[in-house]
């Protein structure tokens, strides 16, 4: 008894969206995954997933992607991208089908600040000749609830390291699937660039590698958001 009546009083103890944030899924059916920052990328993607299928561009309607987010990284100070949702908004991202239903815990667990929600697929207009989706599925998409606390600032600005890791992943779709100015699209449907803004690609705040598209990505950002690039500042170090 006294066993039972500890579980109900941790029971209580939880928070709502400790229950609310990773619904359960049906295991029969195929699982897809909207990508719109660093799962964009095919290397950050298979590094959760390594046999997950291959990304297909999409508009997504009913969310915006925007700036806003401090993550649970411990050490990192930084804001990433997140989705929220917003009936008159869209973005260009990719969607993907995982290699197995349970690898969605995979994700659960890379993306643990965000909450994983249903969308419906009519809200997902493919970009390319042809849709990935299979006619029995979920389609999930890691959101925020609010952007409240979460914008950029001095002290949690956005990091180059991590704009390396989304754009690369657009132009890599752009080519992959000739979509002409999906890369620029990408910056163009993302929402609040801010002012505060690191350039630590020698010094990443965020696990990176070198970046081989750096003089697309920078030349991208200031043909297309020139008032924001102007802004961009070097990581300070202590020698």
């Amino acid at each position: 008894m006294k066993k039972f009546k500890l579980i109900i009083l941790f029971s209580f103890s939880l928070p709502s969206f400790a229950f609310d944030c990773y619904p359960e899924i049906n295991p029969n059916l195929s699982q897809y995954i909207v990508g719109y920052g660093s799962l964009i990328d095919e290397t950050s993607k298979k590094r959760t997933d390594p046999s997950a299928e291959e990304s297909v561009p999409i508009l997504v309607k009913g969310y915006k992607r925007i700036w806003a987010g401090h993550g649970n990284l411990p050490g990192v100070n930084a804001t990433f991208l997140s989705a929220i949702e917003s009936k008159s908004s869209s973005f260009i991202g990719v969607s993907y089908k995982l290699s197995e239903p349970e690898n969605i815990r995979s994700y659960d667990k890379r993306e643990s600040f965000y909450c994983r929600k249903q969308i419906d697929p009519d809200n997902l207009i493919p970009l390319s000749g042809s849709s990935n989706f299979s006619t029995q599925k979920q389609v999930w998409i890691y959101t925020i609830a609010s952007t409240e606390n979460q914008l950029p600032s001095n002290n949690f600005p956005i990091v180059q390291s991590y704009v390396d890791i989304f754009l690369r992943g657009c132009i890599q779709v752009e080519k992959k699937f000739n979509i002409t100015n999906f890369a620029r699209d990408c910056i163009e449907t993302t929402e609040g660039w801010p002012d505060y803004w690191i350039n630590d690609r020698i010094f990443p705040r965020r696990p990176s590698v070198y970046e081989p598209f750096a003089a697309q990505i920078d030349s991208l950002l200031k043909d297309t958001i020139p008032e924001k690039f102007r802004h961009i500042r070097f990581e300070k170090t202590v020698i």
